[in-house]
């Protein structure tokens, strides 16, 4: 079996392909060879099978991609439906100065966007994020640019299970406050 993942136009593919030969019996083989047909030709069956996996919100709590969120500090673990785009966002303590968000993906992707977005009007301006594969190895670290705390447009990180967000700086020097996250990825069923 041949197992191959493709991005097309923002849709990830995941393809499986299975081939196998047809045998024939001796019988056949000798009626072909007395017809003097000098080559055998064994026909194959080959059939696929396609799974699409369109980019999607994944801090979306009704598209069902997240497991688990943890908040660091602790204390503000209650608080993850707020993480939410449209949400009020959390507001971290005064004395911490660099929490960082853990999410957990109900099942391993692709990852395309992570960003504290524009409209939470966060005093974040910057973030460092990792990415980790199923078995919990660093796959990547990227950190978004000073005074954007989005990571490159062009982000694709894949065989992700979990992510941490770090909150590196804000525009004021203060403690994060009214964070959203907003991740878009693209989760295979069954993975």
């Amino acid at each position: 079996m041949t197992k191959v993942s493709k991005l097309s136009n923002g849709i990830c593919v995941n393809l499986e392909y299975t081939t196998s030969s047809v045998q024939t019996s001796s019988t056949s083989l000798s009626s072909i060879t007395s017809s003097n047909i000098t080559s055998t030709i064994l026909p194959t069956s080959t059939t696929s099978v396609a799974e699409v996996c369109v980019k999607v919100e994944a801090m979306n709590p009704q598209i069902g991609v997240i497991d688990d969120i943890f908040i660091y500090p602790p204390s503000l673990d209650g608080y993850t439906n707020d993480l939410v785009p449209g949400q009020n966002g959390v507001d971290f303590p005064e004395t911490e100065l660099l929490p960082n968000i853990t999410i957990v993906f109900s099942r391993v992707g692709s990852v395309f966007s992570v960003q504290v977005p524009p409209e939470s009007q966060s005093n974040v301006n910057q973030i460092f994020v990792e990415f980790f594969n199923p078995q919990g190895q660093l796959i990547n670290s990227i950190t978004s640019p000073v005074n954007s705390p989005q990571l490159p447009d062009n982000l694709e990180v894949d065989n992700v299970l979990e992510i941490v967000i770090h909150l590196i700086a804000t525009s004021d020097g203060q403690s994060p406050k009214n964070v959203t996250i907003d991740v878009i990825g693209c989760f295979f069923e069954g993975n």
